[in-house]
């Protein structure tokens, strides 16, 4: 399933004051007897910031978790645990914040037959038997990529900040290549740190270039190959806009319009909106202008694109939701770009949705196969290839994206996973 909706969990969860107390940042020398405290790595790529975790870590604090750790019984179990941390960890008031929870996992470990010493538990034991279960559901191939996802070294699980899974962040696979660089997890060869990820779609090749601070590094740029993009032609050319009365930036007054849209799927959906001049279309452009760099949520134009956004994504044409890029074509190699997520709603970057962006861009002749795309938190490099470098006009615009961006520690520390869970230890049963 790709996007299991979890908003009833959302208006469920009940925070306390433990919750508060959960988060207790510490230096890396840090030691704590407590066994239901983990440590986590906070790292954005251009603003978009994630939680990360170890799959061993985590097991071992939820099996360490009085009246939780023995009863997870089925993939699913876990899964709605998962989901109820995400929710609580991801708080940006009572949690550490963030778009979403990472849990790395390594091959490795899920299959090893002895990777515990004697102090682990069989409920930890028993946890990352289910971390496996869950990451074999993930697709095993897909058209275009050339290697096996059973093969890949790591997989990962993604929970966006609201509770739900999502089956691809290109943003979060670079946050992801840190994070397991810094834990040791991949090492150089060459000069070039290179792997694959198992994702729930399909795996994606990952590459970082100069990077010479090894586990102590802070910071990298990395390259993802994501597989090409898929189009829905039974889709609509536009979304009806309507009964908001939406002010425009000139003073006037839409009671009614269209949006022009182009709808991929990077793994994820995405609603791809361009511009458009034409008589009985929402003339947006403008609202563009008006974002806040630190997206504050109160100018104009973040109050009416996230107004507009919330009508696409209510839309019956997207059932399991979707994503919303505003897109302004600044010439055939630039694009700027304000996203609204599913899961997560505003954020600084999204790079599946700079690669939507491009790849519907080029469908509609409005840009380059390579191309620079701008977010209010950075520039993301996209090329849209094929795989041998020339695409035929013959051949379906189905290849293979490659992201380059940046990635980037902000801090480190750990949570007591008993407080952020012990208010709603009762409710997760229901």
């Amino acid at each position: 399933m790709k996007y299991m909706s979890s908003m009833n969990l959302a208006y469920r969860l009940f925070f306390s004051m433990a919750s508060l107390r959960a988060l207790v940042l510490t230096s890396p020398k840090s030691i704590s007897t407590s066994p239901t405290l983990i440590s986590f790595e906070k790292i954005q790529g251009l603003g978009n910031d994630f939680v990360l975790v170890s799959e061993v870590e985590l097991a071992e604090a939820l099996g360490a978790v009085p009246g939780l750790g023995g009863s997870l019984a089925t993939k699913a179990d876990l899964e709605k645990v998962l989901s109820r941390l995400a929710l609580a960890v991801c708080h940006r008031r009572l949690g550490v914040g963030g778009d979403g929870l990472i849990v790395a996992v390594r091959r490795s470990v899920i299959e090893a037959e002895r990777h515990w010493d004697g102090n682990s538990s069989r409920n930890s034991q028993k946890i990352v038997s289910l971390i496996g279960e869950i990451v074999a559901g993930y697709a095993e191939e897909k058209v275009g990529i050339d290697f096996d996802a059973r093969l890949c070294q790591f997989s990962w699980i993604y929970i966006n900040s609201d509770g739900t899974y999502a089956s691809m962040c290109g943003n979060g696979l670079r946050c992801l290549t840190l994070f397991l660089v810094r834990k040791g997890f991949v090492g150089l060869k060459n000069d070039v740190v290179q792997f694959s990820v198992r994702c729930l779609d399909y795996p994606v090749h990952v590459t970082v270039k100069d990077l010479t601070a090894g586990g102590d590094s802070t910071e990298l740029v990395a390259t993802t190959r994501l597989a090409g993009p898929v189009f829905d032609d039974s889709m609509p050319a536009y979304i009806n806009i309507a009964g908001s009365a939406l002010p425009n930036l000139n003073d006037g007054v839409e009671t009614s319009a269209r949006v022009k849209f182009a709808y991929v799927d990077m793994g994820n959906p995405h609603c791809v909106v361009l511009p458009c001049r034409e008589e009985g279309y929402l003339d947006w452009l403008g609202y563009l202008s008006d974002i806040s760099p630190v997206l504050s949520g109160e100018s104009k134009g973040e109050r009416v694109l996230n107004e507009l956004s919330r009508q696409i994504q209510s839309n019956s044409l997207f059932p399991h939701g979707v994503n919303v890029e505003w897109v302004a074509i600044d010439g055939p190699q630039k694009a700027r770009v304000y996203v609204v997520e599913r899961g997560c709603g505003p954020t600084l970057a999204c790079g599946s949705g700079a690669c939507a962006v491009v790849a519907a861009g080029v469908k509609e002749m409005l840009l380059n196969r390579q191309c620079c795309v701008i977010l209010p938190g950075g520039e993301l490099q996209v090329s849209y290839l094929s795989g041998d470098g020339a695409l035929p006009k013959s051949d379906a615009l189905q290849e293979y994206i490659e992201l380059t961006g940046p990635a980037r520690l902000s801090f480190q520390g750990s949570f007591d996973l008993l407080a952020f869970l012990s208010a709603n230890l009762a409710d997760l049963g229901d």
